[in-house]
């Protein structure tokens, strides 16, 4: 699980686009329950997010397999697990001699990425997500 400052940063940037496009089952409650959220710059979990009134402004820290469910890789679905890691596979190495790769410290902020591109066609700058249309 990344807890590292630029992957709270990327998620903060992206939530906006992400939030309401979460699976249902990656969210269910006794995966909330387990999970961590970022309040007010602190990592909490569930049961302290739940206690204040601010839990509107938590954000959860996805995991990989949460990420991997929003652009479709299920594991009972093999066809569509083939499609989906060819497609990862294409995004890495079409981004590896870029610093997009190279800046990216964690499977969950490659995931996140590559969810970026492929629901949103936005891309990383290290700061913010940036229309992919316009960095081209």
């Amino acid at each position: 699980m990344d807890t590292s400052e630029t992957y709270i940063k990327m998620l903060r940037s992206a939530w906006p686009d992400l939030k309401d496009n979460v699976p249902i089952q990656a969210m269910l409650f006794s995966r909330r329950q387990r999970m961590l959220y970022v309040l007010d710059n602190k990592i909490v979990t569930y049961r302290e997010h739940r206690n204040t009134s601010n839990v509107d402004r938590a954000i959860p820290l996805l995991e990989q397999d949460q990420l991997q469910e929003m652009v479709g890789l299920w594991v009972n679905n093999r066809f569509g697990v083939a499609k989906i890691l060819n497609k990862f596979q294409y995004f890495w190495r079409k981004n590896l001699s870029s610093d997009l790769v190279w800046n990216l410290h964690s499977m969950e902020q490659l995931w996140l990425a590559f969810v970026m591109k492929e629901k949103y066609s936005k891309t990383w700058d290290g700061e913010k997500w940036e229309d992919h249309l316009k960095t081209q």
